[in-house]
């Protein structure tokens, strides 16, 4: 996904539309290839970004709605992260 270079950001909402819809397709796509890996009901959306002109997409693997909290947090050891990495990537 290539950002609106930053001279022009704020000039053409058009550019800044395409980023938009480049990254909710992406996000759509990561959040299939989490729901056929991660045992979910389905994979929430979070767009976060305030302290500076940028955005997070957080995809989280829920079952409840309490889940999107940001306070419920799994801890994985870093060759299970790199597994679940790998498992992802390859439903992608």
């Amino acid at each position: 996904i290539r950002r609106p270079p930053r001279s022009t950001r704020k000039e053409s909402s058009a550019a800044s539309d395409v980023f938009k819809r480049q990254l909710m397709e992406f996000a759509k796509r990561m959040a299939g290839a989490l729901e056929q890996v991660v045992p979910c009901k389905r994979v929430g959306m979070a767009v976060v970004g305030l302290e500076v002109p940028h955005a997070h997409v957080h995809l989280i693997p829920i079952n409840e709605m309490h889940e999107m909290s940001f306070q419920t947090k799994v801890k994985m050891k870093e060759d299970e992260m790199i597994s679940l990495a790998e498992k992802i990537k390859s439903k992608l």
